[in-house]
């Protein structure tokens, strides 16, 4: 009992840090290079955007009329978050317009578009190409206690010269001389290249960025696992979840990455929620494996890749290497369900046999994994807090 107790309380203690959906740190930066300008294009997720441009509003309280404010709050975020230099001095970037997937530069979103997952904004700077590096440093999302990615692309002359994924002690770093550009364009068409990185760099990019997706970025995820692995202590019942949850969620992720199926975030995230409540629930109620519980997992499965996949779209680093991405996401996201897995076990192995497991460790996790799963799916719905 007190060892139930024990992780009652660590829970409740560590769990109001993730009472809300993790964000996705990711932006996409394109930089256009023209022999006397610089425009750069941020497709960001909107949520995060207004988490961090403007923390005091929602989805839900903020009006029409306050659109441009909210406009101007996102390029300074930007022009504060984004460092351009070129030859060691600060581009002073000046925010243009923005706009919504669909729309079209100086359409702003009304408040029904502003939910959706990209926003894009335009900034623009008077430059002078020379003999000289230019360097790109982001620190978005570096306050939401996550580990941002930021990918970068430069493009001259509408064909793209460079690209490269940032996390915050990073940068990238070109020369941009016209005659350095159009050689390195040149090169590029004459070996096939797209002027992305090679497939191995992406696969082993994305099996990192699949695994910190589980740990620590992915409570939801986690707290699902947890609800699988405490189902029961007999390896049997946790394989048949564990297989049908990773074939379930790797079909859906394959498809909408692919552009085949998709659901909104607005639907997949409550529905995320959900799943963890009824699995914890089921833990309490339902002791043997019953048929209906791995198809259950396996209809879970399929939401929850849905929701890796609108990481991957949030990345946006999918075009062009599909299999690649695909891959490397997937292995990474499977080492942080296996890791979870695996720490669970090495906590609870040795009290597995005890008479009261169940009653004193089983039920209450499984009881706070429930209430987690139906805060968040409130919360999800109808945007509280």
């Amino acid at each position: 009992t007190r060892i139930g107790m024990a992780l009652l309380s660590l829970g409740l203690f560590v769990s109001p840090i993730y009472l809300s959906a993790h964000p996705s740190g990711t932006a996409l930066v394109d930089i256009y290079l023209s022999d006397d300008s610089l425009r750069l294009v941020a497709d960001i997720n909107g949520e995060d955007m207004l988490n961090a441009a403007w923390p005091e509003k929602s989805f839900h309280t903020i009006s029409v009329s306050e659109y441009p404010q909210l406009h101007d709050r996102i390029g300074y975020y930007l022009k504060s978050n984004i460092m351009v230099t070129l030859n060691a001095n600060r581009v002073d970037l000046v925010n243009v317009s923005s706009w919504y997937p669909g729309g079209g530069p100086g359409e702003l979103m009304d408040s029904t578009q502003l939910n959706d997952t990209t926003y894009i904004i335009e900034l623009k700077a008077p430059i002078q190409l020379m003999d000289a590096p230019l360097t790109v440093q982001s620190s978005l999302w570096a306050r939401f206690g996550i580990e941002p990615i930021t990918q970068v692309s430069i493009h001259y002359r509408d064909s793209l010269v460079h690209r490269k994924w940032i996390l915050l002690e990073d940068k990238v770093s070109l020369n941009v001389h016209p005659d350095t550009l159009a050689a390195v364009l040149e090169a590029r068409r004459a070996a096939g290249s797209d002027g992305g990185p090679p497939s191995s760099e992406i696969i082993s990019r994305f099996i990192y960025l699949g695994f910190i997706h589980i740990i620590p970025e992915g409570m939801d995820h986690i707290l699902f696992v947890l609800g699988l692995f405490f189902f029961s202590t007999a390896l049997g019942p946790l394989l048949i979840q564990v297989t049908a949850f990773t074939i379930a969620h790797s079909i859906t992720l394959a498809l909408a990455v692919w552009g085949v199926f998709s659901l909104p975030g607005s639907i997949v995230e409550p529905l995320i929620a959900l799943s963890i409540a009824v699995v914890g629930i089921e833990n309490i109620f339902f002791r043997r494996m019953r048929a209906w519980r791995w198809l259950l997992v396996f209809g879970f499965g399929l939401i929850h890749g849905l929701g890796f996949a609108g990481v991957l779209k949030d990345l946006g680093l999918t075009q062009g290497n599909f299999l690649a991405t695909l891959i490397g996401f997937n292995i990474g996201v499977e080492l942080g369900q296996l890791a979870v897995i695996a720490l669970a076990f090495v906590v609870t192995v040795w009290f597995w046999r005890k008479a009261w497991y169940f009653r004193s460790v089983v039920v209450p996790i499984s009881a706070l994994i429930s209430i987690i799963g139906l805060y968040w799916a409130v919360e999800r719905i109808f945007g509280a807090g």
